[in-house]
């Protein structure tokens, strides 16, 4: 084979994704290699995120919902979106559409190896899923998926429920609605170290029996995600994915991220045969960044933060927001969020509050 015209490290969803954009084209400029050490795709995590009804065909929602709520132990703040909903993809679902594409391109191939060097490539794309010491902030989330014997009635997402202060962190539970029957429970942590899974999984026991004691258990859900990294990573080309900061650091939402890209990556490498790396807004990362520090500085503020956040911003700002989607939307969540926080953090100061 003749060297690569792109060469796809790791064939997560930013790298499929790609190479599933690219496969729509009949005839490409030389031969697309993506490589990941897996031998087979599990329906390993449950992608949310908001979206239009132009962007539906984009997207591909299994499920939608136009509620979602954010609540500490006391309070709760409910949000409807007037042109945005809260939609639902299984990762086994983009496997499978990347796949079938992928493979039936003759152009377009999958090699089972862990890639360590650089390879002979034109354009080179690094997706592989960064070390969890390069981390600032975890992420960690266990989920449990459940199918009850009745229709549920959920219809508002629990985003951010029972947001609450823990030793380790953070914490708080999302309840998310897969379709007439079937829940995503999730339990999620905030941590600067690594998350204790087993522990979130019991939580998600306790709740789900205490709520739907009948329910049948379909399946398990787990990860650690990067919030931000603390150092920078050597990369073996131009990073993707989670390693790329495709998932926002503040939010982990990255889903609705990689789609969009995806599909302006592989026009520009069709079209202009230039590759680039993806760069979120400066005003957005900045934002980033005060989250974090508060998160690793002053905790014990978030839930009240987030929650004058749900209350003071409409449901399609709020969206608008979590999706990094307008930079204007980051003045907005500054206006309504409690003004001493985001003052001391906004100085470094955050340990004042």
């Amino acid at each position: 084979m003749k060297q690569p015209w792109v060469h796809v490290i790791g064939g997560g969803i930013a790298g499929l994704s790609l190479a599933r954009e690219l496969a729509n084209y009949p005839k490409l400029p030389g031969n697309v290699v993506i490589s990941d050490p897996r031998t087979h795709y599990d329906n390993d995590r449950t992608f949310g995120f908001w979206f239009t009804a132009k962007e539906s065909h984009r997207l591909n929602p299994e499920f939608s919902v136009g509620q979602w709520s954010i609540s500490t132990t006391t309070s709760t703040a409910l949000q409807t979106g007037l042109h945005y909903r809260y939609g639902v993809r299984s990762a086994g679902s983009v496997y499978a559409e990347a796949l079938s594409k992928i493979d039936a391109h003759p152009q377009i191939i999958r090699v089972t190896e862990e890639t360590k060097t650089r390879p002979a490539a034109e354009h080179v794309y690094d997706g592989r899923p960064p070390s969890i010491e390069h981390f600032k902030v975890v992420q960690a989330f266990s989920g449990t998926e459940i199918q009850c014997a009745t229709p549920h009635g959920v219809d508002t997402v629990g985003l951010m429920d029972a947001l609450q202060v823990v030793p380790s962190g953070v914490q708080f539970r999302y309840v998310l609605p897969l379709d007439a029957h079937r829940l995503l429970v999730e339990h999620t942590l905030f941590t600067e170290v690594s998350g204790d899974l087993q522990d979130l999984d019991r939580l998600n026991t306790i709740w789900i029996n205490a709520h739907w004691p009948k329910a049948t258990v379909l399946r398990h859900e787990a990860a650690q995600i990067p919030m931000g990294y603390r150092q920078s990573m050597h990369h073996l080309g131009f990073p993707i994915g989670a390693r790329g900061e495709m998932t926002r650091p503040a939010t982990g939402y990255g889903y609705r991220t990689m789609q969009y890209w995806a599909k302006q990556e592989a026009d520009r490498l069709i079209k202009q045969n230039q590759a680039r790396r993806f760069q979120p807004s400066a005003l957005h990362q900045w934002m980033d960044h005060l989250f974090l520090d508060l998160i690793t500085a002053r905790p014990d503020v978030l839930p009240d933060i987030f929650l004058a956040l749900g209350r003071r911003l409409t449901g399609d700002q709020f969206a608008q927001f979590m999706m990094r989607q307008q930079t204007f939307d980051a003045m907005r969540v500054i206006l309504a969020a409690p003004k001493k926080p985001f003052s001391l953090a906004l100085i470094g100061k955050p340990q004042w509050i």
